[in-house]
């Protein structure tokens, strides 16, 4: 039977927040995979005993957040993948509104749902390609050095990521998606391939 989403989630001494993530997938009555990067803390075996539809994978080593999707894409026969943080909850709607979303752009790869924090407040999800002044303010931000002359350490924090607080009710388009949820056509995964392995983990979105 063809299979339409599949939720994959790479857990890394992921037990707290396992669960809740899990869960909330169950809620969606969609099917999940995760690939568990070699866990201390019992995620995997607790993976197995609660959620045992869950397809789990095992990895003696930590393979890193990237490699790790990687290979559970490439295991999944499911129609469109769900990259999902472990410590993320997912909302019932999103996997249909995201798919919409994404056939209606036939050039679009991935997309992604607004992120909220568990108060409701906005979290970042998108911004424009950070660079050396990005990262110098963000050193500075709170130091006597966050505001010399004309440099304005604040100001280009919120250059970078004023996208992020723009509206999201209606689709658009960002430099950069953070991978905190994506879903993306399996096919385009075929074609296209997902994260560079050479990164361990953050920045390979």
């Amino acid at each position: 039977m063809p299979v339409l989403f599949e939720v994959l989630i790479v857990s890394y001494n992921s037990r707290e927040f396992l669960g809740q993530c899990l869960g909330s997938v169950c809620a969606a009555d969609i099917g999940a995979a995760v690939l568990d990067n070699a866990s201390k803390d019992g995620s995997a075996d607790f993976v197995a005993s609660r959620f045992p539809s869950v397809r789990l994978i095992r990895s003696d080593v930590n393979l890193g957040f990237g490699k790790a999707n990687n290979l559970l894409a490439a295991s999944s026969d499911a129609d469109y993948l769900l990259l999902l943080n472990a410590d993320a909850v997912l909302a019932p709607d999103v996997p249909i509104k995201l798919k919409v979303a994404l056939d209606n752009d036939p050039v679009a790869v991935a997309v992604g749902p607004r992120l909220t924090y568990p108060g409701g407040e906005r979290q970042p999800s998108t911004q424009r390609p950070p660079g050396l002044r990005f990262e110098l303010a963000r050193a500075l931000l709170e130091t006597r050095l966050a505001r010399v002359g004309r440099w304005d350490a604040a100001r280009e924090i919120d250059r970078v990521m004023r996208w992020s607080w723009t509206d999201a009710s209606t689709p658009q388009e960002t430099d950069v998606l953070w991978a905190t949820c994506w879903l993306m056509r399996r096919s385009d995964f075929v074609l296209y391939g997902l994260f560079d392995e050479r990164l361990m983990i953050y920045d390979e979105d």
